[in-house]
C-alpha cells in the first residue's frame, strides 16, 4: 500500500497501528491510485440500544442522587472524590491548558479511582506526546456537545479517534483511563466509560460514543432534555456537562446494584 509516516515515526522506527476500518480506507485509496475500482466499504456495526435505568425517569430521585454525589464537594473531605474531577485546578478544558495534557489532568483522573502509570505519565507529558496529542487536541472543539457531534468529529477517522488511539499506545492505558483523560479535556464531548457504567447499560464498549449519541437524540432528544432538567434542578457546578450528569447517574445506579448483589450473595 502507499504509506506516509511523519519524520518522528520514521526516525524512531515506531510501529504504526491501524484499526481495520483505517486499513480498509488506505487500501481503497491505493486501488484508486492504480486505477482500480474501490472495494465496498464495510458496514458499520448496528446501533446498540442502551439499557437505561429507571432512575433516569424519576427526576426527584435522580436530583437527590446528584446532590448526594456532590455532597461536600466544596470541602477537603468530599463523599466522592470524583466530585472534584471536572473542576479540579479550574478544569482540563480551560483555555490556557485545553490543548495539552498536564499533571493536573493526571491528578484529576486519579479522583475517579484509576491510576496513570509512572511510565505513561512520563510519555504523556513528554515533548513528543505534547506535539502529537496537542496538534490533535487543537482539532477537537472545546465547545462541542456530544449530541451535536458529526461523524467527522467522533468517527473512526476523526482527530478525536486518532487521539484515543494515541492514548491507548501509552503503557498500561486501557479504554477506561483513555476515556477519563479525554473526558477531562473535552467534558462536553467525551463520555466516561468503565466496567460499572458499561455493565449497567449492557454495552460492550465498542461504539459507545456513537450509541450514546443515538440515545441522546432519540425521541426528539428526550433523554438529553431530561438530563439537562435533572442537572439544573440539582444546581450542579457549571462545569458538569450533560454527559457527565449521565455518567454519574449510571455509575451510582450500577454501584448500588453491585452492593445489593454482594449482600444477597453474602446472605
Amino acid at each position: 500500500m502507499c504509506w506516509t509516516a511523519c519524520e518522528n515515526c520514521i526516525a524512531t522506527r515506531r510501529t504504526l497501528t491501524l484499526e481495520p476500518r483505517a486499513a480498509l480506507w488506505m487500501m481503497q485509496e491505493h486501488r484508486k491510485h492504480l486505477g482500480l475500482p474501490a472495494t465496498l466499504e464495510a458496514e458499520p456495526p448496528p446501533i446498540r440500544t442502551l439499557r437505561l435505568p429507571r432512575l433516569l425517569s424519576d427526576h426527584l430521585r435522580a436530583v437527590e442522587c446528584l446532590r448526594s454525589y456532590f455532597a461536600g464537594a466544596s470541602s477537603d473531605r468530599p463523599q466522592f472524590t470524583g466530585s472534584h474531577f471536572d473542576s479540579f485546578a479550574g478544569g482540563g478544558d480551560r483555555p490556557e491548558v485545553a490543548h495539552e495534557f498536564t499533571t493536573e489532568d493526571i491528578v484529576a483522573v486519579s479522583m475517579l479511582n484509576v491510576r496513570v502509570s509512572a511510565q505513561a505519565a512520563i510519555e504523556l507529558l513528554g515533548r513528543r506526546s505534547q506535539d502529537v496529542m496537542g496538534s490533535l487536541l487543537r482539532e477537537v472543539p472545546t465547545d462541542l456537545d456530544l449530541i451535536d457531534a458529526t461523524e467527522s468529529e467522533i468517527g473512526d477517522r476523526s482527530p478525536l479517534s486518532c487521539l484515543w488511539r494515541e492514548l491507548r499506545l501509552l503503557p498500561s492505558v486501557g479504554p477506561v483511563i483513555a476515556s477519563k483523560l479525554l473526558a477531562r479535556k473535552r467534558p462536553r464531548l467525551v463520555p466516561i466509560r468503565d466496567k460499572i457504567v458499561l455493565a449497567e447499560l449492557n454495552h460492550p464498549g465498542v461504539g459507545y460514543w456513537r450509541d450514546l449519541l443515538h440515545a441522546l437524540r432519540e425521541d426528539d432528544c428526550r433523554l438529553a432534555h431530561e438530563l439537562t432538567d435533572i442537572r439544573d434542578h440539582a444546581e450542579l457546578p457549571y462545569q458538569i456537562s450533560v454527559i457527565r450528569t449521565f455518567d454519574i447517574l449510571i455509575w451510582t445506579t450500577g454501584k448500588q446494584t453491585r452492593q445489593t448483589d454482594s449482600l444477597l450473595l453474602d446472605g
